[in-house]
Order: structure tokens, then sequence, then C-alpha cells
């Protein structure tokens, strides 16, 4: 056994030996600073064009600091619940609301961002998906 040790070449299977052979399996809990659910995008359903939809994310601060969220931009149409600094306490959640009034149809995409206060993500993005249909079929009009 020492041999194949000198020479550097493997021990062959089945080969008695008095090594140990210990494995350690490691498990970690690893949490963003800021969790986002139940998804980590505005997912607009049913969006019809002149008709109001809205959307929430739930942003969820794993941290033991408050973090505050600033300078809240906004594109595509998209209108937020947030106006100014929000500050989410540790531990605590806040709901985030977009709100669109879809002008076309088709595939909308949108993006939402702000400034954080925390190291590790001083920008927040958010996207924002969804399908516009129209509001009546020109094909099939209900009976009146």
């Amino acid at each position: 056994r020492d041999e194949f040790r000198r020479r550097g070449t493997p021990v062959p299977a089945g080969l008695d030996t008095n090594e140990q052979v210990t494995f350690l399996f490691l498990k970690a809990d690893i949490q963003r600073a800021l969790m986002m659910t139940p998804s980590i995008y505005f997912s607009f359903q049913d969006l019809k064009i002149g008709q109001k939809a809205t959307s929430t994310i739930t942003i969820t601060n794993n941290t033991d600091e408050n973090i505050d969220l600033t300078d809240w931009t906004a594109d595509a149409g998209l209108m937020l619940n947030a106006v100014g600094k929000v500050t989410i306490k540790p531990h605590e959640k806040y709901d985030l609301t977009a709100t669109l009034i879809p002008a076309v149809k088709g595939q909308f995409s949108g993006t939402v961002m702000c400034k954080t206060n925390h190291a590790d993500h001083p920008d927040l993005t958010i996207r924002a998906y969804g399908f516009v249909q129209e509001n009546e079929s020109p094909v099939f009009q209900k009976a009146k």
C-alpha cells in the first residue's frame, strides 16, 4: 500500500487500506438583503387597451438595518404607489404596486428603477411584462 503512495498512483479498488475517508456536507441558507415575492418582476395579467391594471411585488428587508429606496423612475406608462423616499425597517415588508393603462395591443414591457442605501445593492431594477389585448374584438361582437 505504501508502494502506491510512493509512486503517486491510485490505490486499486477493493484493496484493504487503513485510510479513512470523511465526507463533509455543508448547507447554507443564503438570503439576499432585499427579497421580492411572488416574483422578481411585475407580471400583468389580462391587459386590455384602455383598462387600468395593477401588479404588486412585496419587497422584504432581510437585514438588521433600515433600507431606504429613493429616486424612483418608471417607463412605458407605469405608475407607482411609491413616491419619494420609502424606508423598509429590518425584517419588514413593503408592497410596491405598479399601475398601467395600456394604449396599444401586443407585448408590453417596462422597467422600474430606484436607488438604495445598501452597499451591495445600490440600484434596484424591476422589470414589468404582460400582453395587451383589444378591449373588444372587432370580429366577435356581443349581441345587444
